[in-house]
């Protein structure tokens, strides 16, 4: 089954992680590629659209992650099938991680987010994290560990707190609205 995420704008990275809205896109994982479940070592933020993107990022880097592990490629092979494949992976995460920052970046300018530079810094180096995944790749480098490096990192900091912080300003912002 297909999955589909509609947002407000795509954003294009740049080389050194800097973000621009360029147009309305429509996400989606294709029916072949469909995610099946994945447990995450993280707790839901308690927006719905946060933890349902979340969800599918984690989806995709434990795909990566198998995609590894399931084959020891020769990674100097820059067209073998096992590289190709998890070429494709690592471009479909990095487009949904663009497209989750700017969404994470719509709530925060429309809510007004006292912690939005700190959030949008900690965007900016997830991003130089992918860029470095796939130049480790086209180095003929495993990204295993840097893929390890961009989850720690993603895990234990950012989604742990800022975008708890977050999700927990836009909902009071919202249920305020509400009363």
């Amino acid at each position: 089954m297909a999955r589909h995420a509609t947002h407000a704008g795509s954003t294009t990275m740049s080389k050194h992680g800097v973000f621009s809205v360029v147009r309305t896109a429509v996400l989606r994982t294709p029916g072949s590629t469909a995610m099946s479940p994945v447990h995450h070592p993280w707790s839901p933020t308690g927006h719905a659209e946060v933890d349902r993107q979340h969800h599918a990022l984690f989806g995709l880097i434990e795909r990566a992650r198998a995609q590894i592990g399931r084959s020891s490629p020769d990674w100097t092979r820059f067209a073998s099938p096992a590289s190709l494949e998890l070429r494709n992976t690592l471009s479909t995460f990095a487009d949904h991680a663009v497209a989750h920052f700017a969404y994470e970046e719509s709530l925060m300018v429309r809510h007004a987010f006292p912690g939005a530079a700190r959030h949008m810094a900690s965007h900016r180096a997830i991003a130089n994290g992918i860029i470095q995944l796939a130049e480790a790749l086209d180095a003929g480098q495993s990204p295993e560990r840097l893929l390890n490096e961009v989850l720690d990192a993603w895990l234990r900091h950012h989604v742990s707190n800022l975008d708890g912080e977050l999700t927990q300003h836009v909902l009071a912002c919202e249920n305020a609205r509400l009363r």
